[in-house]
Order: C-alpha cells, then structure tokens, then sequence
C-alpha cells in the first residue's frame, strides 16, 4: 500500500501493473489492471538488468 502510495503522491501513472504474486502486491492493486506472474515481469527485470 506504501509503494502505490508513494506512485500516487509523486504523480506516476500506468495503464498496468505487473507483478509477482507477492500477497503485498495482489492487495495493494487488485482494483488495477494488474497482471501477476513472472510471465509477465522477466522482461521488465531483463531490461532493468541491462
């Protein structure tokens, strides 16, 4: 609830959000268009990586 707090507060908007199914993160976006699963984030980490 912290993080999509601080999203808020700082003005960041998104149309999804992906995550793993960290219970913390199914809670806090459930009313989002939330994808969950790994499926969904490896790209997102592969490009952090690099």
């Amino acid at each position: 609830m912290k993080l999509k707090k601080k999203l808020l507060d700082l003005g960041v908007s998104y149309g999804s959000i992906a995550t793993d199914k960290w219970d913390s993160f199914i809670a806090a976006f459930k009313k989002d268009n939330h994808l969950v699963g790994k499926e969904y984030t490896v790209g997102i980490e592969g490009n952090n990586y690099r």
